[in-house]
């Protein structure tokens, strides 16, 4: 299929686009990842807690300047790209005015909140970085489909931060370095896409056509919600946390976090290649489709669940090898984050047929559901259990997502049976965990150790077969 599409013109660049997000992605990661190791040594618990408890305030904030508005500039420039001077010019101007809107409530925010001087200064500085994000025009490549140009941004801003914070952050003491640097990383590709953005469409300014801004902002509103719910969902508990208990819970917390969050980034590589299809079957063939869903929802099954068992046994070793010894805090959250690992894999299959279908409203009721389980427990349990309950409500709020959607998918869309999936992907990650907990090498030993055993299994079971692997490495 992929020879076919080479001779058009589309199938390359859908072929060019792909492998440009995959790359960037997977090394933008990993540069993120090495950065976040490093701070987390150098910084301590505390210092880690610090940064982690600060990002989550800026991220409310950063829903100001965004609220589904760059999604928005996406989705016209590519049904129109004759307008995308005029379409850039006035989205820019409306996300710059959000952005110092913004920067004023959260500087009105910092005369009331109960926190010491120096994590005012934190935030304020943190708060700086709200400029960059709206003046990367990524969003305007992506309208455009020169992907190339986004994987470029993907790859440098985390590289170049890597490199400033290896260079400029030594000690605890150089804590207010790190939102400066973000801030120069940021701008360095602000005026590179900029730049090459000037190069293939010419000058610009910043325009103020206050109809167009009523029509960006009432398309936004949906998805702005949406993101909002989710963000609540992702991240209220860091901040419950800030509050309720000391920053060195925060920083075991959020170092878990961070590992879970790169897993599942993994997963999204997968999605990327199968959702156009997904989104074609969709209105082509129902049958189709639900052959489709099956065997995707079948693969994060058998990939996610090992992954999750084989963390539980390897965390102490896992956490050790990342983040030092002052991380051991870290573990139970890490292996109770790991069932939040599992749901996030199974519940992508019905995500993305959300997505395809266009039937976001019930996505929208089933993050609103999850929003309120986890802002609700929260404020119930973690004033009592701490990071326990922060991780576990994690994993509550998650598994409301995957019902919900699960039942929505069936009822609205396409009805696909999942018990199959149950039977032996679970038989073989126990027999993969009871192997690892028995051996007592090194990390990537047991890893490879625990990869080949359980891949023979799944195969010797017939979990998944060649032909079913055949089938969705064709489409």
């Amino acid at each position: 299929m992929l020879e076919k599409l080479s001779q058009l013109p589309t199938g390359k660049r859908i072929i060019k686009n792909f492998f440009s997000l995959t790359t960037a992605n997977l090394f933008g990661q990993l540069f993120a990842f090495i950065s976040t190791a490093y701070l987390a040594r150098i910084l301590n618990a505390s210092g880690f807690g610090k940064i982690a408890f600060v990002q989550g305030i800026i991220a409310y904030f950063a829903l100001i300047t965004n609220f589904g508005l760059r999604t928005i500039g996406v989705r016209e420039i590519a049904k129109n790209r004759n307008e995308i001077k005029r379409y850039v010019s006035n989205l820019l101007a409306l996300r710059l005015t959000l952005a110092i809107t913004s920067f004023i409530l959260l500087l009105i925010f910092l005369v009331f909140v109960n926190k010491p001087i120096d994590y005012k200064i934190l935030i304020a500085l943190f708060g700086l970085t709200l400029f960059p994000q709206v003046l990367l025009l990524d969003w305007a490549f992506e309208g455009t489909e020169r992907m190339e140009f986004v994987g470029i941004a993907r790859i440098m801003r985390p590289a170049i931060y890597l490199l400033l914070v290896l260079f400029f952050v030594k000690s605890p003491q150089d804590l207010l370095n790190i939102p400066l640097l973000i801030l120069a990383s940021s701008l360095v590709i602000v005026i590179l896409l900029s730049y090459i953005f000037i190069r293939n469409y010419g000058w610009f300014k910043l325009a103020f056509d206050l109809k167009l801004w009523k029509r960006f902002i009432l398309l936004a509103v949906p998805l702005g919600l949406s993101v909002l719910l989710l963000q609540i969902n992702g991240n209220i508990d860091i901040i419950m946390l800030g509050f309720m208990k000391s920053d060195e819970v925060v920083g075991w917390y959020s170092a878990a976090y961070k590992i879970i969050l790169l897993l599942m980034g993994l997963g999204g590589f997968l999605s990327i290649a199968i959702f156009p299809l997904m989104s074609r079957l969709y209105h082509e063939s129902v049958e189709k489709l639900k052959k489709l869903i099956y065997y995707y929802f079948k693969v994060t099954v058998f990939w996610g669940l090992p992954m999750a068992v084989g963390g539980v046994v390897l965390a102490p070793k896992l956490i050790t090898l990342i983040y030092g010894n002052d991380f051991q805090g870290s573990i139970l959250a890490f292996r109770i984050l790991l069932g939040y690992l599992f749901l996030g894999y199974a519940t992508a299959p019905f995500f993305f047929l959300f997505q395809a279908s266009g039937k976001m409203k019930y996505f929208l009721y089933t993050a609103a559901a999850a929003a309120l389980t986890n802002l609700g427990l929260n404020i119930i349990l973690i004033p009592k259990y701490g990071l326990i309950a922060a991780a576990s409500t994690t994993v509550i709020s998650n598994l409301v997502i995957f019902v919900m959607l699960y039942i929505y998918s069936s009822r609205k869309i396409v009805y696909v049976s999942i018990s199959r999936s149950f039977i032996v992907a679970p038989i073989a990650s126990l027999a993969m965990g009871v192997l690892l907990y028995s051996i007592d090498l090194n990390l990537f030993a047991n890893f490879l150790i625990g990869f080949v055993f359980y891949i023979a299994l799944v195969f010797l079971l017939k979990g998944i077969t060649i032909a079913e692997l055949k089938y969705l490495l064709a489409r």
